[in-house]
């Protein structure tokens, strides 16, 4: 009998140090090593998320100065100086002549390659000479049509519209009057006859805009209007 119950049972003295350690010994020992990577990583998350936020933060910077650039690159000229006018009459294009004069009155060209102002550099903006907006103008000319064209001599033309301003009694009266004397220092959009004392008077015309080949941005432009046209060049 003794032969048996230790075969079958062990030792009691077995039995009492082997029981408390199964009864210690946990059932799913593989949730306890997840809860310890959990805590691991957890311990770890405060970093983890300061640098996703910094990545998305550089991220996010880097996309707003691209498309400022782009945008500015593309469609927009900001400030610059006309340098030189030419007028055409009853069909005729004149002689190219250079914009002179001291600084502030020099005129000046704001805006975007398909809508701009033209305004003395002694005012502001918004008290322009002459307004000018393109239609259907196209930023996106590859280099390949660039290149033909310049080799071809061939314009881009577009439609839009332009705005500028007559008097009732000084020169410019008449629209022939306005482009005789056209040299980039016309009446503006807030000045007064200095005669009658009335304001300018705005005059529009639908317009066909002639824009000499380029190789990167445009620089010449031909404004086409009733039986006359300006032109003008800029940096």
């Amino acid at each position: 009998m003794g032969f048996a119950y230790y075969t079958v049972k062990g030792s009691p003295e077995l039995l009492a140090i082997r029981e408390p350690q199964q009864d210690n010994k946990p059932k799913y020992p593989h949730l306890f090593f997840i809860c310890g990577k959990n805590k691991k990583v957890k311990s770890l998350l405060p970093g983890i998320e300061w640098h996703i936020r910094l990545f998305y933060m550089r991220l996010l910077k880097v996309n707003i100065i691209s498309i400022i650039f782009l945008a500015v690159a593309t469609s927009g000229f900001a400030q610059t100086k006309i340098n030189s006018v030419c007028r055409n009459i009853d069909g005729y294009w004149g002689d190219w002549i250079p914009t002179l004069g001291y600084e502030y009155e020099l005129p000046r060209i704001k805006g975007t390659y398909a809508n701009f102002v033209i305004y003395p550099a002694s005012k502001h903006p918004s008290d322009y000479c002459v307004k000018v907006d393109i239609y259907n103008f196209n930023d996106r000319v590859d280099k390949k049509e660039k290149k033909r064209r310049i080799k071809e001599k061939q314009f881009y033309e577009y439609s839009g519209s332009i705005e500028f301003y007559l008097n009732d009694y000084y020169v410019p009266t008449t629209v022939r009057d306005w482009v005789a004397h056209w040299n980039g220092k016309m009446p503006t959009k807030y000045s007064h006859d200095g005669h009658t004392g009335k304001a300018a008077k705005r005059v529009v015309y639908p317009a066909k805009i002639l824009i000499a080949p380029y190789k990167d941005k445009p620089k010449c432009y031909n404004i086409i209007f009733s039986e006359y046209g300006i032109a003008f060049t800029f940096n």
